[in-house]
């Protein structure tokens, strides 16, 4: 991405925003193509909040195969309006140190209880259990036992993607985006924008 700079200013000659870092590569890259004078640079740490028109940018610390990266998080009007919830999932999923798998639907799901017990298909009806809390904060949202139809999308779609691969009496650890879960706007006591932690317990099939 650094390596296409210089012909994207040629162009487009806009102020650049950057880590220590990156703005070194940057840099470095801008002096090959003899546009270090032509360039406005600024220089961000993480938790900076930058005014740019009707945005507001938070820079945040991520871990990446490169140091010194980051996430933005782009608010308008003091609003959280984006954020890079998945890399935000994978910061979660090294801290715990657990070994996750990753769904192709970007739902992260662990073990926690592993039972012999049946395997769940589509279309089987189950009652399960779930103790859903924020993964910012740990706070809990809803603790509730419920039973639904495998495949149909009647629950959060963290809880439908992952029953299929539950057997009965089975515990797995869910970390769902909040686009998986209560999705843009939230609901209730749930606020916008929010990422789920879930404990997703299978108590037994109640209609094959």
């Amino acid at each position: 991405h650094i390596g296409a700079l210089p012909y994207v200013l040629r162009r487009v000659n806009v102020p650049i925003y950057a880590t220590r870092l990156t703005m070194a590569l940057i840099e470095k890259k801008l002096e090959e193509h003899e546009m270090t004078e032509l360039v406005e640079r600024h220089i961000v740490a993480y938790g900076d909040v930058l005014k740019l028109g009707e945005f507001k940018v938070e820079i945040i610390r991520t871990n990446h195969s490169i140091a010194d990266s980051a996430a933005l998080a782009l608010m308008e009007m003091n609003f959280l309006m984006a954020l890079d919830a998945n890399q935000l999932l994978i910061d979660s999923v090294r801290a715990s140190g657990l070994p996750y798998v990753l769904d192709n639907r970007n739902v992260w799901y662990y073990r926690l209880s592993p039972s012999e017990g049946r395997q769940i298909e589509p279309g089987m009806h189950v009652e399960y259990s779930a103790v859903i809390r924020d993964l910012a904060t740990g706070a809990l949202l809803e603790d509730i036992t419920e039973e639904t139809e495998v495949g149909k999308r009647v629950v959060l779609d963290a809880i439908d993607i992952v029953l299929p691969y539950m057997r009965v009496g089975e515990t797995f650890l869910l970390l769902a985006p909040f686009y998986n879960a209560y999705g843009r706007d939230g609901k209730d006591n749930v606020p916008p924008l929010t990422n789920v932690k879930i404990l997703l317990t299978v108590n037994n099939i109640t209609k094959i």
